[in-house]
């Protein structure tokens, strides 16, 4: 899985400079095209293996596990999955691209801003809604960057007030593209701030998911899946010394 996500997040990378560099690469360079052509089958046969091992019907089976019953506190510490009725999500990472073979053989690249509750394979919220059918699935904005997509979810809390006194899960899904290339503007600082935004207007009855990407690891992996990833992603090298282990504990110690 993680191999899959790598490869994912290498074709995540298209937009603005990058979608312009693939295409000029597609264009002009035989070899990278080759590499190319060779990518975009490799992730084809992926996700046909996954949508056959992990078909959405068959998340049904976790209603045959029991309820528990009985008295429990109202805290996030005995919270079950029907608890939750609101679910949100935010973060690049939270984002995927359609996925049309032909056409990114062509190098017609998708804009990749794609919520990941509208894909067709299992997400967070579909496992959710088996558990509790009204969850509402907050929409997200069209914006792909965190800070975008963080004022876009505060105002729809302020502006549905009910939504105050349910559960709430919020899944932050960040990586380095929700920040900038600077010590004091990288994506766990923007988390960071999401946090503490969320925790003054919504403080009660909320629980957050923050999905910790630190030292890059997915990105070498990335990095290093393929020559074509490797060609992409080349030019955020330079930037390794950022996302540091002792800069998402920061994250953790708020928490």
């Amino acid at each position: 899985m993680r191999f899959v996500m790598a490869m994912i997040i290498c074709i995540k990378l298209v937009a603005g400079d990058t979608k312009e560099r693939i295409a000029s690469l597609l264009r002009d360079d035989e070899q990278f095209h080759h590499q190319w052509v060779n990518l975009i089958e490799m992730q084809e046969r992926q996700l046909r293996e996954q949508e056959e091992e992990f078909p959405l019907k068959n998340i049904s089976y976790l209603l045959e596990c029991p309820q528990s019953e009985g008295f429990r506190f109202d805290h996030s510490d005995h919270l079950r999955p029907a608890d939750i009725e609101i679910y949100a999500e935010l973060g690049h990472l939270s984002r995927f691209c359609h996925h049309n073979l032909m056409s990114l053989l062509n190098g017609d690249l998708d804009s990749c801003q794609h919520p990941g509750y509208t894909m067709k394979l299992p997400t967070i919220d579909k496992f959710l809604a088996i558990y509790n059918p009204k969850l509402v699935t907050v929409e997200s904005s069209n914006d792909t960057k965190l800070k975008a997509q963080r004022l876009h979810l505060l105002k729809m809390f302020e502006e549905r007030y009910d939504w105050r006194d349910k559960w709430k899960l919020i899944a932050i899904m960040p990586s380095m593209e929700d920040g900038e290339t600077s010590e004091s503007m990288q994506s766990a600082v923007e988390v960071l701030e999401t946090i503490e935004e969320l925790y003054r207007i919504v403080p009660h009855r909320t629980l957050i998911v923050v999905a910790r990407s630190s030292s890059f690891g997915i990105w070498q992996d990335a990095l290093y899946s393929h020559l074509a990833c490797r060609s992409m992603l080349e030019r955020w090298r330079p930037y390794t010394h950022l996302n540091s282990i002792s800069v998402w504990d920061q994250v953790l110690f708020f928490f």
